[in-house]
């Protein structure tokens, strides 16, 4: 208070806006004047913030972040760009930006958003440096927050190796060795382009760096993109010297193109490139031969004399002095800096007394080996021989298309294309063993045609021999060395010899690839260093790179045959998953493959068919093979001696000593100890006989998702599933496919073309010629099963036309039993893995009852047979159809058996349609649409009393006669009803007892009949199409229901407009209509009918409009359609079949059409009603049970509760339009007083006296006849 001057000497304040300022300098004002100080001084030091600070949300890369005033905020993504990124890199200490982005991709910031609208030039020192709309002026939200990702650039100090450099803040830094491991080396190396790291180093082993120390405490995985990604302190936060500067050696992988010479590749960069020849010379060749384990180079060569490559070049103007242990470690322009083509990569050739390469002599082959190599495709290429240990060519003189047939046919081939000369596939090395050859056709190997001798020629290198080959080969592998079938060493056979494949680039890819092609679904392991043994001979395959998909180890990329620096330490192996797809089949004497019961077994193995070698053949394995063809057991097995009549000599020798326990389903799943060694001391052919009928040779369509109309076509054969090749395969042979799967007609398409992939297991079918009038794709000419040069790359695909086929059904009796699906024309049962309630639900509603109240597992209704066609079912259980439902894939069962088909028991009763097919309009055969399909019934049981209920369900008085035996013709639909038992007490056939057709089923439950259909002749007029609204406030509204094969069901709304909606109403009556929706209404009863129904609006009846075909709905039931309808409606009421005008049936129109009424609770007040609409005063009597006769078409009224004082039937409660529980022999009758007033009028004309003449009658006006 004594103070004359009140002095602030240090006042830290954050202002951002003027107004804060003036508030604040108000305020001292205030505090000096309370000290009573009135003449105040302030001196304000303002310092403003130019340079704000800066961050990323991830490190090098995220959401921008700027610190302004105390603060932390985002920047709006508003005009921002690379040069905006650059800016704000660089700001960091980062070289530049690589990419920029909005939206907020790296998440919303939180807080202020600072920046907005940035426009930096690119040469700013800051981002706050940049032009932007001002401190926190912005029109943004957070999902607008701009972000960058920041370019780190590394390098090691001596190319491949050495210490470890990161530019930062303008100047390259080092990397602290504190947890530094392989893991971090590994990481770096795969950045910069390398395979990984061979080892790491601290301690500032490759010398110490200066500058910045950037990174400390990395803790790497192993497999991030970048350094930058793995953890560690923060950018330039450490605790080290330059002492611990971090080091590493990255792994140089090299490789000649052809095994010991040929082009120089390098792995770099994740792929294989080259070396240009600019200053290439025999120094930088000695080095890479001396690299790769050789003696030395015998000589270089430049301008991609071994072929060009591929992939960037790698390394130019190298300068070699000689004694360099490796070509990284030579002088040269720097990775991937270079101004050369492919036309200019080097080569060498490296001396053959490499001490890891070493073929055997020949004395180990009773067949020599050839090879075609440097072609165009594996198929073409300068002939090679292995002859004396080492590969050499051959001379071109007298060279024919002859020799070229040998070799091609020795490789595998059908025939050569061309027998070329004059070194056309480059000039080979070494010796040229063979010249003046002389084939001729009966030849099969080149060293038994005719020459000079080995190693005599007249020629040199520019005169070598080639060929070009027909065809595809097929070149098999097998496994040896395993403690079982299923693992070992993988060997090829190519020429006629088996040989092993190299380790180097062996993988699970590869692995995969050699077990689907034995027959296994994939591998589990990939063995390396021979650890199932090592092998002997030559070693075919080297580098082998496979992608996985590949369906043979020959169509993967590799090294040219046996061209490789590897030795039989390093022969590669697998351990397949068990157990193995193993197709059999049974061949009868005339050497035709089939399916019957009884023949000598074979099996297909590395697509070929061969013979079971067996000591102690026994019932055990008989069994197994019967279930496998889905017979149910061996009834006889046997063997006898191999005899040239059995077809069956020609077969190699493919699986040896089968051990079956008697639990197997398949043969794959028994014990055996080898494949494929054509080794068998019995020489016996064995058989077997089996019991039963077997599961047909079916089709199914894979790959289409939920299109079950199209798809990849498979085909079951020998107890497996397999493809058809698309080689010959055309329209013909697509249509009969399609009809064999059920449909009308369809196309194909080459698997190139298509989205269904490609399949598995075997290639069954190739070359398929189909006429097109054939009923099975198996009666179209084709090659023999598994006979196939195809890959699943040309799996043929086919599109279906015409109605779905695909139905359910439940064998047992009519509510419950075991559910079976009908696909492919044939009946299967439904696995029960998984199977739930909402399964069961639409299983019954399918078949046309209300819901399940159960279901149950492991066959409790018994064993079925044949195909299990479903696994793994999810419903939702509000899908239509059980085929709507997802599941594995037809006839993808994995382990299961029929011993678990499942069972359903369905509630309610079951709404069955009927129509007649084949005769007039009250005649014909009866087929029943009974699990989401149309079907006949079995002749079994059939008479008169069910012609009854069948002739009352559509609608006629009954039947007048039935017939059996296919009277009306026979029926391309399968039977579904077998042994049906109605009685005089049913109104509709699903009311009845009967049971599910059964083919392998009881005498009730199969067909006995010689001609198979049942037919009816009825009596009376059926109730026609029409249509009635259900659920309504009044008659003039309600849900659209239609009446069709003797069943009322719903329109979906799919499509519906008001057009559609004007027909119904004009077809009830009405002058006109729209629709509407309901909420929470009522499920339709029966089925849904009609959908993508269109009308112009002109049609007179809902019939007459487009629609997608009776009961060809995929939607709920709930989804039908509602109309309310406009104007009044005629409401007329007759008396029909009395003998005076005042009395007779009962009759209403309605839609178009008049129907009888129920007697069901029909009572005075109700005739009363009847009698007055008609002009009546009262009723006299009444006359119930068809009284007056019965009538024919809907009955239209049931269940009338009239109080006496209405002015129309329609205006009393009944149950709704068409929903009688009852029969036309409950039509409802009445007898009116007689004292019936008329009233006339003159209609038509302008005078009173003369007009059309009109009478009033049942509240309508009408015209008279002029008849008699």
């Amino acid at each position: 208070r004594d103070l004359t001057v009140c002095q602030l000497c240090l006042l830290p304040v954050v202002v951002v806006a003027v107004d804060k300022l003036v508030a604040l300098c108000l305020y001292v004002i205030m505090q000096c004047r309370t000290l009573g100080i009135h003449n105040v001084l302030i001196f304000m030091f303002i310092v403003v913030e130019v340079n704000a600070r800066l961050r990323l949300s991830h490190g090098h890369y995220g959401r921008v972040e700027v610190y302004y005033s105390g603060l932390w905020g985002t920047v709006c993504d508003d005009g921002w760009g690379i040069q905006d990124g650059n800016v704000t890199c660089r700001e960091l200490g980062f070289e530049r930006a690589v990419e920029v982005a909005c939206c907020a991709k790296y998440g919303q910031g939180s807080g202020l958003i600072l920046m907005d609208n940035v426009n930096c030039g690119g040469n700013e020192s800051s981002l706050s440096s940049c032009s932007f709309n001002g401190w926190g002026k912005e029109n943004c939200g957070h999902s607008e927050d701009a972000g960058v990702v920041c370019a780190v650039t590394i390098r090691l100090s001596h190319g491949y190796y050495g210490r470890v450099e990161i530019y930062f803040n303008g100047s390259w830094g080092t990397v602290c060795d504190d947890s530094w491991d392989i893991r971090d080396g590994n990481v770096i190396c795969h950045e910069l382009g390398f395979a990984g790291a061979e080892k790491v180093a601290g301690g500032a082993k490759y010398g110490q760096g200066s500058g910045s120390i950037v990174m400390d405490n990395l803790k790497c995985r192993g497999d991030e993109s970048s350094l930058a990604s793995c953890l560690f302190n923060g950018w330039g936060i450490h605790n080290c010297e330059h002492s611990e500067d971090a080091g590493v050696v990255c792994a140089v992988t090299i490789r000649l193109s052809h095994g010991y010479y040929g082009r120089v590749e390098i792995y770099f960069n994740g792929s294989w490139g080259t070396v240009c020849d600019d200053s290439w010379d025999i120094r930088d060749g000695n080095v890479i031969c001396h690299e790769l384990g050789f003696a030395g180079a015998e000589k270089v060569a430049g301008g991609a004399k071994y072929g060009q490559g591929s992939g960037s070049i790698v390394m130019d103007n190298l300068k070699c002095r000689g004694d360099e242990s490796s070509l990284a470690s030579c002088l040269f322009n720097g990775w991937g800096i270079h101004n050369c083509e492919h036309s200019e990569d080097a080569g060498v050739v490296c001396s053959e007394s490499a001490t890891v390469y070493v073929f055997p002599h020949n004395d180990t082959y009773s067949v020599l080996p050839i090879r075609l190599v440097e072609g165009t495709d594996v198929n073409s290429g300068r002939v090679e021989v292995f002859w004396e240990g080492r590969w050499g060519t051959v001379g071109d003189d007298g060279w024919d298309m002859d020799d070229a047939n040998v070799v091609c046919k020795q490789l595998g081939y059908q025939q050569a294309a061309s027998a070329l000369h004059n070194a056309h596939f480059g000039e080979g090395i070494g010796q040229i063993w063979m010249d003046n050859v002389e084939c001729s056709s009966n030849h099969t190997r080149l060293q038994d045609c005719t020459i000079d001798d080995w190693g005599k020629h007249s020629g040199g290198h520019n005169e070598d021999a080639g060929a070009i080959c027909l065809g595809k080969a097929t070149y098999p592998v097998r496994l040896v060395g395993g403690s079982s079938a299923h693992e070992g060493r993988v060997e090829i056979k190519y020429s006629g010899i088996w040989g092993t494949v190299c380790q180097d680039g062996w993988n699970l890819q590869a692995a995969d690839v050699v077990c689907r092609q034995l027959g296994y679904n994939r591998a589990v392991s990939n063995g390396t260093g021979a650890s199932f043994g090592q092998g002997d001979g030559l070693i075919w395959m080297h580098y082998v790179d496979c992608s996985g998909e590949e369906q043979r180890l020959q169509d993967c990329k590799f090294d040219a045959w046996a061209m490789g620096a590897c030795d039989h330490s390093q022969d590669a192996g697998v351990v397949c998953s068990r157990p193995a797809s193993v197709p059999v089949r049974l061949t009868s004497a005339s050497t035709t493959p089939s399916l019957s019961y009884n023949g000598s077994i074979s099996v297909y193995f590395n697509r070929m068919w061969g013979r079971i070698c067996e000591t102690s053949w026994d019932i055990h394995l008989a069994n197994t093979v019967c279930l496998q063809l889905a017979f149910t057991n061996a009834t006889m097995f046997g063997f006898m001696q191999l005899i040239s009549s059995s077809g069956h000599e020609s077969e190699s020798f493919l699986i040896d000593t089968v051990r079956c326990s008697g639990y197997e389903t398949k043969l794959g799943q028994c014990v055996n100890s080898s494949w494929d060694h054509n080794v068998c001391s019995d020489k016996l052919d064995y058989w077997v006989a089996c019991a039963s009928e077997a599961a047909p040779v079916a089709l199914r369509l894979m790959g289409g998702g939920s299109t079950h109309s199209e798809g990849r076509l498979e085909i079951f054969f020998g107890g497996v599933w397999g493809t058809v090749c698309d080689d010959l395969f055309n329209l013909n042979s697509s249509t009969v496919a399609c009809k064999q799967l059920g449909y009308t007609g369809g196309t194909y398409i080459r698997n190139k073309h298509s989205s269904f992939g490609a399949g598995s297991g075997p290639v069954w079918m190739d070359n398929v010629r189909c006429n097109g009038t054939e009923s099975t794709l198996t009666s179209c000419r084709h090659l023999d099963w598994g006979v196939s040069d195809c890959s699943h790359d040309e799996d043929v695909g086919v599109v279906c036309t015409g109605k779905d086929p695909i139905g359910v059904r439940i064998v047992g009796t009519i509510g419950q039993g075991r559910v079976e699906i009908y696909y492919s024309r044939h009946w299967g049962s439904v696995c029960d893995s998984n199977w739930t309630l909402s399964n069961s639900h639409v299983v019954c509603r399918q078949l046309g009852f209300d819901r399940a109240s159960g279901y149950r597992s492991n066959a409790a209704f018994g064993h079925g047979s044949g195909h299990i066609w479903m696994n793994n079912v999810q419903c939702q259980g509000d899908e239509l159809s059980l085929q709507e439902c997802q599941f594995d894939g037809w006839g993808v069962i994995g382990t299961c058996l029929h011993a678990q088909d499942v069972g359903v028991v369905c509630e309610g009763e079951a709404l069955l349609p009927v129509r007649l097919v084949g005769g007039s309009y009250n005649s014909g055969r009866v087929e029943v649409f009974y699990g989401g399909m149309w079907g006949t019934i079995c002749s079994d049981g059939w008479d008169i009393q069910n012609a009854h209920v069948v002739c009352q369900q559509l609608g006629f008085t009954n039947a007048s006669a039935y017939s059996t035996n296919a009277h009306y013709g026979q029926s391309a639909v399968p039977i579904l009803l077998t042994n049906v038992s109605c009685n005089s007490l049913h109104d509709q056939l699903g009311n009845c007892p009967m049971y599910a057709y059964d083919q392998f089923g009881s005498n009730q439950r199969g067909c006995h009949s010689v001609g198979i259909g049942t037919g009816v002749v009825c009596s009376g007029n059926a109730a026609k199409t029409t249509v009635r609204l259900v659920g309504g406030r009044s008659m003039s509204e309600g849900r659209v229901e239609v009446f069709y094969a003797g069943v009322w069901g719903t329109i979906c709304k799919a499509l519906w407009n008001n057009d559609d909606a004007t027909v119904v109403c004009r077809q009830l009556g009405f002058s006109g209509g729209f629709g509407y929706l309901v909420k929470d209404q009522d499920e339709g009863v029966g089925t849904a009918w009609m959908k993508n129904v269109h009308c112009s609006g002109s049609e007179s009846q809902i019939q007459d409009c487009t629609f997608s075909g009776w009961r060809i709905s995929k939607c709920n039931l709930s989804n039908a359609v509602h109309v309310a309808c406009n104007g009044t409606v005629s409401k007329q009421v007759r008396l029909v079949g009395g003998k005076h005008p005042n009395e007779g049936r009962v009759e209403v129109y309605y839609s178009g059409m008049w129907g009888t009424v129920c007697d069901d609770g029909w009572t005075e007040h109700d005739a009363d009603v009847v009698c007055r609409q008609l002009g009546y005063k009262l009723v006299a009597s009444i006359g119930s049970h068809a009284y007056n006769g019965q009538g024919s078409g809907h009955i239209w009224m049931s269940n009338v509760q009239c109080t006496g004082f209405e002015k129309h039937l329609y205006d009393c409660p009944f149950d709704g339009w068409g929903q009688a529980a009852c029969r036309h022999a409950e039509d409802v009758g009445v007898v009116c007083a007689v004292d019936m007033q008329i009233v006339v009028r003159l209609q038509g004309s302008s005078y009173q006296n003369q007009g059309r003449v009109q009478v009033f009658y049942s509240n309508t006006w009408g015209s008279i006849c002029d008849s008699k």
